[in-house]
């Protein structure tokens, strides 16, 4: 059984060891005293919105709604991101309501300089990014359920585009196909219009319609010319 005296003593060794470093280092090895004497020491940056919606930071600790209050300027109805490192710091960390369902998984840098976070779940990104997903969707599941409902009225408004176009290239085949009975000064002017917007539908590469579609709509225009 390990004792306390043990441990006391253990951690006497470690805590003489490490003063050791940081007096020997700096004599011998300047730069790489620096750099230890950084890891060390640690850091930490909380990224917040601010009263005005936007993404900022600070080296302060923002872990709880007084934190924000005294530190002022924080949306204390969002969430706070933490990003620490160093021997002694804790885990980066969320505060806030997000912290119920979100949760880091891992941090890094890009650039040496960007901070970067792998929330559970999701790919690394940019911690500003991440802060804006933790503050806009309260959960995981949660966002990608807005992700498919966005991927489905996508797919409804391709389809409604399509429909519009084979309207427009149906209307002006019948008018180009009969020029005898379009040929009145209003139907001329309709017909240079649609050939516009159809120049400018092929510009911006927009889905063409289907034969059957195209036919569809020029029986509907033919019945009711």
């Amino acid at each position: 059984m390990i004792s306390f005296h043990g441990v006391a003593v253990a951690f006497g060794l470690f805590c003489f060891l490490l003063l050791g470093i940081g007096i020997i280092l700096p004599v011998f090895f300047h730069g790489t005293a620096t750099r230890f004497r950084t890891w060390l020491q640690g850091s930490r940056t909380s990224y917040y919105i601010n009263s005005t919606g936007m993404v900022a930071h600070t080296h302060w600790r923002l872990r709880t709604v007084n934190q924000w209050k005294i530190y002022g300027g924080v949306d204390i109805d969002a969430s706070v991101i933490e990003i620490s490192s160093g021997f002694w710091r804790r885990r980066s960390a969320i505060y806030g309501p997000a912290a119920k369902n979100w949760k880091i998984a891992g941090i890094y840098r890009i650039m040496m300089e960007v901070d970067c976070v792998e929330l559970e779940g999701l790919s690394g990104v940019p911690v500003e990014t991440a802060l804006k997903i933790i503050n806009a969707y309260p959960s995981l599941q949660a966002m990608l359920d807005r992700i498919a409902e966005l991927e489905k009225n996508l797919k409804v408004a391709n389809t409604r585009r399509v429909e519009l176009r084979a309207m427009v290239r149906a209307l002006l085949e019948v008018i180009q196909g009969d020029r005898q009975k379009y040929r009145s000064q209003a139907a001329q002017h309709i017909r240079v219009f649609l050939e516009e917007v159809e120049a400018q539908a092929t510009m911006m590469n927009e889905p063409n319609p289907s034969i059957d579609q195209i036919e569809f709509w020029k029986k509907v225009a033919i019945i009711n010319t």
